[in-house]
């Protein structure tokens, strides 16, 4: 084992250096996030779930950055590299399920949109849970100096742009069913557009990084020499690791907004006044108002 470790030699500035910034970020957006308050018990437990998670990812990357740089070993060589790809997906998964959840609830409770994006949810869960336990098995010291991204061949392609499709999917669903709800007084209007901003927020970084990672595995198809192939590799490493705290980031970011949101229903009339031509007399009751109740309830939702 020796000799192996000394075939390999320590690491170089093309691993050591994205590796340190990455963790620096990880510190960084860690020191940014904040628990969501006045909010029902079971959305508590989740915010606490999801911080714990996002500190555990943050202590995993200071555990490699001291692997790496000042114990001078290869990440690979250590019996925890693969749980960064595993833990990285379980936090992405756990955002995803809260976006589910929304997208449930502003829909109307329809199946037929939950189930196919609950079942996409599902497969990039196993694709990520095959792609550690590959990694586990096929990356170490015997083999070199390998690339863990491809250990499971379709896993991570799978993983990466299913995340893509779910994740505009979502967005795109929410701001949608949002849009619909404008009614055309502009406290109300003005609440819904901040509210579309603030769901395109949540998901366009960590997106940019999933087509940026994307976009570096698939440059490795090409002819590259092996010191281009090394900093395209952790390049790719890092883009897609940053992935789960800048969606937890985005996610803990909507539920903070959520705050002034409903200071604002409280302090304004939402609701308006109706014009005769405006009332459905069959119903009992305007499109402006049950449009103003979904705002109410999407934002009063847990």
């Amino acid at each position: 084992m020796s000799a192996s470790s000394t075939d390999v030699g320590p690491p170089d500035t093309g691993t050591s250096g994205p590796i340190l910034f990455q963790t620096l970020l990880q510190y960084l957006l860690q020191g940014a996030t904040q628990a969501g308050q006045n909010d029902s018990v079971a959305l508590r437990i989740y915010v606490v779930a999801l911080e714990l998670l996002s500190i555990l990812q943050t202590t995993l990357e200071t555990y490699k950055v001291w692997h790496e740089v000042i114990d001078h070993r290869h990440w690979y060589m250590s019996p925890l590299h693969w749980s960064e790809f595993l833990l990285n997906g379980l936090i992405c998964t756990c955002c995803e399920a809260f976006l589910l959840r929304r997208c449930w609830k502003i829909t109307g409770q329809n199946s037929l949109i939950l189930l196919p994006l609950a079942a996409l949810s599902f497969v990039m869960l196993v694709a990520n849970v095959y792609l550690a336990v590959r990694i586990a098995k096929v990356i170490d010291i015997a083999t070199g100096y390998a690339d863990p991204l491809k250990a499971g061949h379709w896993a991570f392609p799978l993983w990466v742009f299913s995340s893509l499709v779910l994740s505009l999917g979502l967005t795109c669903i929410l701001s949608w069913y949002l849009y619909r709800s404008k009614t055309g007084i502009r406290q109300t209007d003005q609440l819904v557009q901040t509210i579309i901003n603030a769901t395109w927020e949540t998901a366009l970084l960590p997106t940019i990084c999933m087509v940026i990672a994307a976009a570096f595995y698939c440059s490795k198809e090409v002819s590259l020499s092996m010191a281009q192939l090394t900093r395209v590799r952790h390049l790719d490493l890092f883009f897609i690791l940053l992935t789960a705290k800048l969606y937890t980031l985005g996610i803990l970011r909507t539920l903070n907004l959520r705050i002034r949101f409903r200071e604002r229903l409280a302090s304004h009339d939402l609701g308006g006044r109706q014009s005769l031509s405006e009332y459905q007399w069959g119903s009992g009751e305007s499109t402006r108002t049950k449009r103003t109740d979904q705002v109410r309830r999407y934002v009063m939702s847990t």
